[in-house]
């Protein structure tokens, strides 16, 4: 197999697995970011950068680290390594969005705190 196709091929199984977590994710990570941006506008900026960062991640990770153009590498090396490369950039990328995400999610005190004035109101009006 030439250098090219080992090149195309691991370009084309990065971009599977990329297209396929960024395919599960996008209606899910779409709404929680209307909720927790609170405008649909800023959501949909953050939801299309996270797509591409789903995408960026992984194919960085195989454009320096993929074996398609050492001749000595079996061609068998460069689909195992591409598909892990490529699942390793996928997790890289999720972990840090999910750490993102997750520090604007108010915790359980939060939120209980912020319902108790409420309830208070609700009581004294009645």
């Amino acid at each position: 197999m030439g250098v090219l196709t080992r090149f195309i091929i691991e370009i084309i199984i990065t971009l599977l697995v990329s297209g396929a977590t960024a395919f599960v994710i996008t209606t899910v990570l779409k709404d929680l970011l209307v909720d927790l941006c609170g405008d649909i506008v800023r959501a949909t900026f953050w939801s299309r950068f996270t797509i591409i960062m789903l995408f960026l991640t992984p194919l960085m990770f195989v454009m320096f680290f993929g074996v398609s153009f050492d001749s000595g590498a079996a061609d068998h090396t460069v689909v195992k390594r591409a598909l892990g490369w490529s699942l390793f950039g996928v997790f890289c990328a999720m972990l840090t969005i999910a750490f993102q995400i997750s520090k604007f999610i108010p915790s359980k005190k939060a939120l209980t705190l912020r319902e108790e004035p409420l309830q208070e109101k609700t009581l004294q009006e009645n």
